[in-house]
């Protein structure tokens, strides 16, 4: 098989010139031009069969790119002098040499390029300067695309009315001058360009993105001072999502431009985003607690705007679980009337955190007295049924935490709720629950089984106890044996009520559910209070030994307490129905105890 030489032949047409390149780059040529080894590239130029000029790199550079990247002036004007024409020739990703120059920040470099005496003038440096790439980028968009921004303003200078030109992502030379902070250059821009670009409303249209929401992406205040003082018309421009700028000062955590654009543009406050959200509706679902209050100290009415789906603040801080915002409006009485206001669903802020298992903010609504658990949505159900059907649905701690907050406090089940299809996947998200439930049930009982009839110690031989346990009069032992046994039974009587689970009832499979995850909650603590006990005991003699054991199981079992409790409904009810309630106590007390004096 004939080998293949990267650097043999091949045949392709020059598009400039209708020449044949030769072959690859000689790789002495390459690197004298990468080195900038004038007497090398010379001795290359004599060789008329293998000319540098006729040679490309892989990605089709030529020599006079390749000395552009490197930044060697003297090469670059050596190579001019012989092949004016290299100028014009694009590399695979359609860079010209000018292109390269901006890449690599090599200032001297580009005035070498757009000051050479055979193309000295004013018209053919603005078409130079206008040519793009495969990108739809000039050399200009290259320069600040790579933090080059002595180069950019050195071109921009040359061609002001290219800094308003888009690339493909929709990008122009201030959009991104803008977004890397470049103040000076911002400046430069806005003054040369607003006043000519503008006009043709060619910064104003989706053409562009805006560069106010680059400013405030950068995070400088300055930059976004300097370009609203030039155009303030920019301020209403949305971006490619259709965010506003005072949304997306928001929503990138830039607080001292949404401050800013509050005291200036305070009317931007009622400027919908693509989604139909207003600004404070980005607040509230960002939890940013200080812009809603800034928001509201200026435009009180602010709070009765109604966003997506009709939803005011307070259901969208519901719906994205922000505890902190929900506790906020409870507590402001000025906005007491959003606590049980519907969306276009029916929906009241407790459904919305219902649904969506926010156990924080499912708390807080829950256990305010202005808060009314008794609406019903669309569907005829209320929070409390919507939890259920979500926790039934989904196996989710969250939800089903939501659903036992709910279930502890007064918020009532529908009477009659709508009758809901049970879907094919929920079905069998059930069947699979059962016997995963069952599975484990019998193993459980397998080793506890067994536990019981491998006592630890072993047995008696002697006369008149022969065959009972050795260490039967040991705490631990007896600790041993009661929590196995509690295990035992306890997995027993889930594996038998699982059973019954299999003939496809609805409200059968939620009570076998329900009553054997709480069995199987008991005897897997009860198994490893078992194993603890066992092991400390037999180890006891060993002081430090017995005394590690013990140490962690009782961690591990700290642990397994705190997964386990939302499988004790008792538990959680007492748990959250204790805090409130003592709350109150103490603040009656308190209360009357100030009236005595």
């Amino acid at each position: 098989m004939e080998q293949i030489n990267m650097h043999q032949h091949e045949e392709s047409q020059d598009d400039n010139h209708g020449m044949a390149v030769a072959k690859y780059m000689d790789p002495k040529i390459y690197k004298a031009a990468k080195a900038g080894d004038i007497s090398g590239f010379e001795r290359a130029i004599e060789d008329r069969e293998a000319s540098p000029f006729n040679q490309v790199s892989p990605q089709e550079d030529t020599v006079l790119h390749i000395a552009a990247y490197s930044g060697h002036v003297v090469l670059v004007e050596l190579i001019l002098t012989h092949r004016i024409d290299l100028f014009f020739k694009k590399n695979s990703n359609g860079n010209l040499p000018i292109h390269a120059a901006a890449i690599s920040g090599h200032l001297s470099i580009v005035k070498s390029l757009l000051g050479f005496p055979q193309r000295d003038s004013e018209e053919w440096r603005v078409s130079v300067l206008r040519e793009v790439n495969k990108n739809e980028e000039t050399a200009l968009h290259v320069a600040l695309k790579n933090r080059h921004k002595e180069v950019a303003a050195f071109l921009f200078n040359l061609c002001p009315r290219v800094s308003s030109y888009p690339n493909k992502e929709r990008k122009s030379p201030l959009y991104m001058a803008a977004k890397a902070g470049y103040l000076d250059l911002v400046k430069l821009m806005t003054a040369e360009t607003v006043q000519v670009v503008v006009m043709d409303n060619s910064m104003l249209s989706s053409e562009t993105r805006s560069v106010v929401h680059a400013a405030l992406r950068g995070r400088n205040i300055d930059v976004l001072e300097a370009i609203l003082k030039k155009e303030p018309k920019l301020v209403y421009l949305k971006d490619e999502d259709g965010t506003t700028a005072l949304s997306y000062a928001i929503l990138v955590g830039f607080l001292e431009g949404v401050r800013y654009l509050l005291e200036k543009f305070s009317v931007t406050l009622y400027q919908r985003d693509g989604s139909g959200n207003f600004p404070i509706h980005v607040a509230s679902s960002e939890g940013h607690i200080d812009v809603i209050r800034q928001i509201l100290l200026r435009c009180p009415d602010a709070m009765e705007l109604l966003g997506e789906q009709g939803q005011n603040i307070l259901h969208v801080a519901a719906k994205n679980g922000k505890a902190g915002v929900v506790n906020y409006i409870l507590k402001t009485l000025d906005l007491g009337k959003l606590l049980n206001e519907i969306d276009e669903k029916g929906n009241t802020p407790l459904h919305l955190a219902a649904i969506n298992g926010h156990t924080m903010t499912v708390h807080a609504l829950t256990w305010n007295k202005r808060v009314n658990s008794n609406l019903r949505n669309n569907d005829g159900i209320t929070a409390r049924d919507a939890a259920e059907e979500k926790m039934e649905a989904e196996f989710s701690m969250a939800k089903r935490i939501s659903w036992l907050i709910l279930q502890s406090s007064t918020a009532p089940k529908a009477i009659k709720p709508k009758s809901r299809e049970e879907s094919p996947d929920t079905k069998k998200y059930r069947n699979n629950m059962v016997n995963t439930l069952l599975l484990v049930s019998i193993l459980v009982t397998t080793v506890t089984f067994a536990a019981g009839f491998t006592l630890p110690g072993g047995y008696r031989i002697s006369y008149p106890h022969e065959g009972m346990a050795t260490l039967v009069t040991k705490p631990s032992f007896q600790m041993f044996l009661i929590s196995n046994n509690i295990a035992l039974y306890s997995s027993i009587i889930a594996a038998v009520n699982l059973f019954w689970a299999q003939f496809g009832d609805t409200k059968l499979v939620n009570s076998a559910l329900n009553l054997s995850g709480l069995l199987l909650g008991v005897s897997l603590i009860m198994m490893s209070v078992s194993f603890m006990t066992g092991v400390h005991l037999v180890v006891s003699d060993v002081y430090w030994l017995a005394n590690i054991v013990l140490a962690m199981g009782l961690v591990s079992l700290v642990i397994l307490l705190s997964r386990s409790v939302p499988l004790f409904p008792w538990i959680v009810q007492l748990l959250l129905y204790l805090p409130p309630r003592l709350m109150q106590l103490i603040t009656k007390w308190y209360d009357g105890h100030q009236k005595k004096f």
